[in-house]
């Protein structure tokens, strides 16, 4: 997080693409769909206004990930990432977000499965 809002401090617009792309491609591979679709968006928004683009194949390797959760809603996520600013869009992919997984564990040995 700290080197990402670095490259944003220092107006590193290639290193703020990169960033984008890799933290989107690690929500995918999470299975946070919004978060993934919000920053893919927001990088599409970026590159297009940066007039930057990245090597065929680092794009390829962070689509690969993100691709995983592509479907409606990643669509939808996507569309909305387009209308963030850069600051915007790198104040939210430094943020700590939990996967969108539920964690379910079993009831301890002896406790009662009945809501109380």
């Amino acid at each position: 997080r700290e080197s990402f809002l670095l490259t944003f401090e220092l107006k590193n617009s290639r290193g703020c693409l990169h960033c984008l792309r890799a933290v989107a491609a690690v929500a995918g591979e999470q299975g946070q769909v919004e978060r993934a679709g919000l920053l893919w968006g927001a990088a599409e928004t970026h590159e297009r206004e940066s007039g930057y683009t990245l090597r065929t194949r680092d794009f390829e390797t962070y689509k690969t990930a993100v691709v995983k959760v592509a479907n409606a809603r990643f669509d939808q996520a996507v569309e909305e990432g387009t209308r963030m600013t850069l600051a915007e869009a790198v104040a939210y992919a430094a943020t700590a977000e939990p996967p969108n997984r539920s964690v379910v564990r079993p009831p301890r040995a002896g406790a009662s499965t009945t809501p109380r």
